[in-house]
């Protein structure tokens, strides 16, 4: 074989193996190219900095000052004691003017100690903004995994309907074929062979809109995942299944109040309310502050000729407060609003649990119905592509007319449809499971019996 001819045959078997994906691979590609996710992932870093900002402004506090200035008129002590000529002359007999350059510099240390309770609050806050800002990426992850696999799965189904009216067509085309020729041979009327035409056309047009559909999904599917390649391309390598969940709404209940992501934020929003409450409250006492301080002064004649003295240093070692007497009664206008928004995020609290709860049930029971959904539209797409090869050997031997093989055809492809539809249902409904919290229905049953107590102290736990 030439070498070219092998390379050609290489690359082909290469780029078909990369085209294949499965639901982990474009889950991870989607991960890494989303950019709600990306601006997630900053908005916790940015928090992050918010946090160590906060801890270091609960450090004491140095600073440095420096100045220089210039006398014009250099200041004599004496000019206003002595005065007339004597005096003029005895002040010529004394160097008393003070150098007209002066130079100035000191170095402060400053510690709060009393509002060091309301920076801890402060710190508290940032920590906690920052642990909501944690479960809004998750809860942004979790999202773009579900939409991900909401895709996957919509393309494996529309596989399975791009089959089905493929064959739909092919059916319709085998039909108009063997109608002619009975209409040739004058067994059949025009009126049928017309009939099978517009059945044929039909079933094409159907087709072509099914491709239609699936090259939008896999389109979408790229775009999700980032992937530069033709979307015509992609091969889905996982397969159309369906499990059956057996789970217990007790345990499932238990999984969405402890990892329910809505719920979850606005549990974060109560505690940010309480901890601004305790720093409103705050503002009634005083800050108090303690430092030390070293300041030095140098003054001199000449800057060219440093000749001038040293002042001695002036050391400092302080206590002080501070306290605002003029708010006129805003303080406590302040701690009721913040006592108003805990209540609001509180209410908010309830208000959606209470919703999510009763979303929950719902979907628990949607899900049970639409696998027993999925179990019988099996069993009726079972017997009705039994009656559809039944139907097609008793059209040929003539039993039955056309307009009795359109039904049974037509029967077949809808129960293929009713069935697919069934299964996107059953799996949409599970998928919308686990965004609000049921992760567990993709673990094994056991795993979720022995996290039910550690869920259920967990959960408490946070809440108190």
């Amino acid at each position: 074989m030439p070498f070219a001819v092998l390379v050609i045959i290489l690359f082909f078997f290469a780029k078909t193996f990369s085209a294949q994906y499965s639901l982990s691979e474009l889950v991870d590609s989607a991960y890494r190219h989303s950019h709600l996710l990306a601006i997630a992932d900053l908005q916790m870093k940015k928090s992050k900095e918010a946090v160590d900002e906060a801890k270091r402004k609960m450090l004491p506090t140095i600073g440095l000052s420096g100045n220089y200035s210039y006398a014009i008129t250099p200041y004599n002590p004496m000019s206003g004691i002595l005065s007339g000529t004597g005096a003029s002359s005895l002040m010529n007999g004394f160097d008393i003017s003070i150098p007209p350059n002066n130079v100035s510099g000191g170095i402060e240390m400053r510690q709060t100690f009393f509002a060091q309770t309301k920076l801890r609050y402060s710190l508290e806050y940032a920590q906690v903004l920052g642990r909501g800002l944690i479960c809004r990426w998750q809860d942004v992850r979790m999202r773009v995994k579900a939409n991900m696999t909401k895709l996957y799965y919509s393309a494996l189904i529309i596989q399975e309907q791009t089959q089905i009216e493929k064959q739909s067509r092919e059916i319709a085309q085998s039909r108009h074929a063997h109608t002619v020729l009975r209409f040739n041979s004058h067994v059949l009327s025009e009126i049928d062979t017309l009939n099978s035409f517009v059945d044929f056309s039909s079933a094409t047009i159907r087709y072509a809109e099914i491709l239609r559909n699936k090259r939008e999904i896999y389109r979408n599917i790229a775009v999700a995942a980032g992937i530069t390649e033709s979307p015509d391309s992609i091969i889905l390598s996982d397969t159309l299944s369906i499990s059956d969940y057996q789970f217990d709404y007790n345990i499932l209940e238990l999984h969405f109040l402890a990892e329910n992501k809505e719920l979850r934020l606005l549990a974060n929003e109560v505690d940010l309310a309480e901890i601004s409450l305790k720093i409103t409250k705050g503002d009634y006492f005083p800050t108090v502050y303690g430092g030390l301080s070293l300041n030095r002064t140098a003054q001199f004649e000449n800057p060219r000729n440093f000749n001038g003295f040293l002042i001695e240093p002036d050391r400092k070692l302080y206590l002080g407060f501070s306290y605002d007497v003029t708010t006129f009664g805003q303080r406590k206008l302040r701690v009721k609003q913040s006592e108003y928004d805990l209540k609001i995020a509180n209410h908010n609290y309830e208000n959606k649990k209470e919703q999510l709860l009763l979303e929950l049930k719902s979907n628990f029971e949607a899900i049970n119905e639409e696998y027993a959904k999925v179990e019988e539209g099996k069993r009726i797409l079972d017997a009705a592509q039994k009656a559809l090869v039944l139907a097609q050997n008793r059209y040929k031997d003539g039993l039955i007319s056309q307009t009795e093989m359109d039904i049974f055809e037509q029967r077949f492809r809808q129960s293929g449809i009713v069935y697919l539809s069934a299964i996107s249902r059953y799996n949409s409904a599970l998928i919308d499971l686990r965004i609000m919290g049921a992760d567990y229905l993709y673990e094994p049953l056991e795993k979720a019996e022995n996290e039910k107590f550690s869920v259920f102290n967990n959960f408490y736990l946070r809440s108190d």
